[in-house]
């Protein structure tokens, strides 16, 4: 199999990071091509990891985000993964790593009212919508 991870960036010492890794790991492990689509990497990279740095900027992290999700889905519509595998909640996703809390949940407890029309509330609230909401084919894992 061909599997494309999504992981917004990777660093050894994160909890999230330390979950894709060993995933990884074991997938690359067990025969599968593995293609990582990341904006940083810090660290080594193993030799059974393709590690893609998605060469893309923005003035901020929701135009970044944006701009991640649109290459990656440009990229992957070319090379055609058997499995495409997110770890950051996001769209395109066939199966989605469930490392953060419902994004809706804590922005209506923790968020003041003002919160709910801002870019940044919209824009993870479409993301969140696009791997939980009603009639998404996207699979959840959680460890």
């Amino acid at each position: 199999m061909k599997i494309s991870f999504l992981i917004y960036s990777y660093f050894p010492y994160g909890g999230q990071q330390r979950d894709f890794f060993r995933i990884a790991e074991q997938c690359a492990q067990r025969g599968n091509q593995i293609d990582v689509y990341t904006l940083s990497w810090q660290g080594e990279v193993p030799q059974n990891f393709n590690v893609i740095i998605v060469p893309i900027k923005a003035l901020t992290n929701v135009g970044l985000h944006k701009r991640y999700t649109s290459w990656v889905a440009s990229h992957l519509r070319q090379t055609e993964p058997t499995l495409v595998v997110g770890f950051n909640k996001m769209p395109g996703l066939d199966l989605s790593f469930a490392a953060d809390p419902c994004f809706l949940e804590k922005a209506d407890k923790e968020r003041g009212l003002y919160y709910k029309f801002t870019p940044r509330f919209a824009h993870f609230a479409e993301y969140e919508k696009k791997v939980f909401g009603e009639n998404q084919t996207t699979k959840i894992m959680i460890l």
